[in-house]
């Protein structure tokens, strides 16, 4: 964005009570040791700059703004930003106690939120 903000479907839309919003930063040529707690049961959204993901296999993925991805569970080592600007993920999980999640509101929520994402459906790029 021309104003260094992220586009209001990222953080001005309301969520449902029974999910939460993260957004985490990556600075310029920055790094973050992958934690899969820190990212189960998360959609996440690159919304801004563009994201490494260093695998254990040394393989690297990358990610550009509007990429719709899921980290848990894979093989992880570090997200990087290869970029001169910060790179910005918008993870959005359920909240895990105390709040009731009817049944279906997970795909109606991600049906509401990817239909206002300007996504690509793509494959990573390898470097």
């Amino acid at each position: 964005m021309d104003d260094g903000s992220l586009p209001p479907h990222f953080l001005g839309a309301g969520l449902p009570a029974s999910f939460r919003r993260r957004i985490v930063t990556i600075g310029p040529h920055g790094h973050r040791r992958y934690d899969e707690s820190e990212w189960r049961d998360a959609i996440v959204v690159v919304g801004r700059g563009h994201v490494d993901v260093l695998c254990s296999d040394e393989s690297v993925l990358r990610f550009g703004e509007g990429d719709v991805l899921c980290l848990a569970g894979l093989p992880v080592r570090v997200l990087c930003n290869p970029g001169a600007d910060d790179t910005v993920l918008v993870a959005i999980r359920r909240r895990r106690r105390g709040v009731r999640r009817p049944p279906g509101l997970v795909v109606e929520l991600i049906t509401r939120f990817l239909a206002r994402v300007p996504h690509r459906i793509l494959r990573p790029r390898r470097r």
